[in-house]
């Protein structure tokens, strides 16, 4: 069906005879509007933009994407930023922002006023809520579901298959599982309202419950389980399937082993510098995680005196210095 007359539609776009234009869109020179394609009122088709066949645009959004999907569909009052893209059968919901190169996979679903930052790419099947805000570089991995009111700071991963719950705050470098492909290894679970540390690793298999908070640097290993209101402090360590019970709190650099015992871990919690100075104080090696490679070189035996040791180099003295 032609274009509605009120819209603007450069001579260099490229639209099909199928493809339906709503009142006031403008389409910029070099879009591609394929077949069957449908915008809405009040949009704009930035240039270079290809909307594929089937997918639905809705009206008041601003799309500067590298492309969106067969069959997707975009809510009102979407905007893509430049190079953003979105993947076949997507559904991206109403006040949705992709800054730029931000990627949404196929099959994936992005719930309503979600804001993902540069560079984040959500894999195929994944399904984020709504009011979520990413920053740069993260990374949420086929299948995941991420709950409502989530954040996630720069560089952050999840691995497939994880449920990260309403509310829940993952920070800088922390990364949620293993990402070795969905199916492959036991999911990540974190609850509501829990809060994740800088640079944390959760093992797959790991549980948080609800209102959890594992600080900068801690570690669950596989199968670990944090129970409802329960905090691992910074640095610490929680052995594969040992149990934080509920309302917990575990002391910074403390490793707790399976059989639920707590012995100091050899990182010291000056290595995260939250306290300056204090720099001579000792840290404290735990023999189950001494490093085990080659043992150190013996030191080398003292040297000849400096005039044998030149006379060996065939060099002569001149006498005591003046």
């Amino acid at each position: 069906m032609p274009p509605h007359p009120t819209s603007k539609i450069h001579l260099l776009a490229k639209i099909h005879p199928s493809a339906d234009i709503g009142a006031n869109t403008i389409v910029e020179a070099d879009a591609e509007i394929q077949q069957d394609v449908k915008v809405g009122e009040y949009t704009i088709v930035r240039s270079g933009t290809l909307l594929r066949r089937g997918a639905q645009v809705g009206s008041g959004c601003d799309i500067d994407a590298f492309y969106v999907g067969r069959d997707t569909k975009v809510g009102n009052g979407v905007r893509m930023a430049a190079n953003s893209s979105a993947g076949d059968r997507a559904t991206i919901h109403t006040g949705v922002h992709l800054e730029k190169r931000a990627r949404v996979g196929h099959d994936s679903t992005i719930g309503e006023r979600t804001t993902l930052g540069p560079r984040t790419y959500v894999h195929p099947g994944a399904r984020v809520g709504e009011n979520v805000t990413t920053d740069k570089d993260v990374r949420i991995g086929e299948s995941v579901h991420v709950g409502d009111d989530a954040t996630f700071a720069a560089e952050a991963r999840v691995a497939p298959n994880a449920h990260i719950g309403n509310g829940t705050t993952v920070s800088e470098k922390a990364q949620i599982g293993m990402d070795a492909g969905p199916g492959i290894m036991p999911a990540v679970h974190i609850g509501n309202d829990c809060a994740v540390g800088n640079d944390t690793h959760i093992a797959p298999a790991a549980r948080m419950g609800d209102d959890c908070t594992l600080e900068a640097n801690a570690e669950l290993e596989h199968g670990a389980v944090m129970e409802t209101g329960s905090t691992v402090c910074a640095g610490s360590k929680v052995r594969a399937d040992g149990v934080i019970r509920k309302g917990q709190t575990v002391p910074p650099s403390t490793l707790v082993r399976t059989d639920g015992t707590h012995v100091e871990r050899y990182i010291d919690i000056d290595d995260y510098n939250f306290r300056d100075g204090d720099d001579d104080r000792e840290v404290f090696v735990h023999p189950e995680d001494e490093p085990h490679g080659l043992p150190a070189e013996p030191p080398a035996p003292p040297g000849p005196a400096r005039g044998a040791a030149d006379a060996a180099a065939g060099r002569e003295h001149d006498g005591p210095s003046r």
